[in-house]
């Protein structure tokens, strides 16, 4: 019931927590956009940081995307016009005929691929010992444990900075 009403929440209102942009002081996190428990992309949707953008693709695939400019005003702009650059990493769950699909930062942090019709097709299963979810200004996506000391997942991106 609960996955149904992400579903419908995510899907159907395209509803999702905006994600909060700020810059990390000295001996914290690394600076970029940290995603909000309970933010879900549905098809189409995107969030876009200074040298990276994720984007939940029609096709079902989770990717991220280099940027072209070091920069988030540029990154997001030249996404809106199509144009970024090459894939740097992606959930490998691309369909060829799709139903409704869409990734969401559950309140659990774990972060999760949802498909209509199959329910869960990829997840993170940092559930237990994860809080923050931050697409970095180096390119990597990365979720942080309890105490926001170490990385327990990330998508080994980093590019630059």
């Amino acid at each position: 019931m609960r996955r149904m009403l992400l579903w419908f929440a995510a899907v159907v209102l395209g509803f999702a927590v905006p994600p909060v942009v700020f810059a990390s002081p000295a001996h914290a996190l690394p600076p970029g956009v940290r995603i909000q428990a309970g933010f879900a992309w549905a098809a189409g949707a995107y969030t876009c940081g200074k040298s990276s953008c994720v984007t939940m693709q029609h096709d079902g695939n989770f990717v991220l995307y280099k940027c072209d400019r070091y920069d988030r005003q540029f990154c997001e702009q030249d996404w809106g016009q199509g144009r970024h650059g090459p894939a740097l990493w992606a959930t490998n769950t691309y369909r060829n005929s799709p139903p409704q699909f869409f990734m969401t930062w559950q309140t659990d942090h774990n972060l999760v691929l949802y498909n209509q019709q199959l329910g869960v097709i990829w997840t993170t299963n940092t559930y237990k010992n994860a809080r923050m979810l931050i697409l970095q200004d180096d390119g990597n996506f990365v979720i942080y444990d309890d105490n926001n000391t170490y990385a327990v997942w990330a998508s080994n991106t980093a590019w630059c900075c």
